[in-house]
């Protein structure tokens, strides 16, 4: 699968992503903020629960790396993870 995402269009995914860091937040102040944090951060699905709240994502954040990730193709590259495609380029084989 090659990238269908012009250059550009990836650069400025990660140049949001890198612009909605703020490592100086305080996951306290995040909560404090939102008290919908937990559970808009956090998902339990197949048995597990992932709890995404508490780390020092603001909402900005999470919807940039969201995006980075649709430009990026993931959800279709899962698909054909999933789905037996060959996904190793290097062996050109399914894994």
């Amino acid at each position: 699968m090659t990238d269908a995402a012009p250059k550009t269009e990836i650069e400025a995914a990660w140049t949001a992503l890198k612009a909605a860091a703020d490592p100086s937040a305080r996951i306290v102040d995040q909560f404090t903020a939102d008290p919908e944090r937990l559970s808009r951060m956090s998902v339990q699905a197949a048995g597990l629960y992932l709890d995404l709240s508490k780390q020092s994502w603001t909402r900005a954040g999470f919807d940039a790396a969201l995006a980075l990730a649709r430009v990026r193709q993931v959800e279709a590259r899962r698909a054909d993870l999933f789905g037996g495609a060959a996904v190793n380029l290097t062996e050109g084989r399914a894994v």
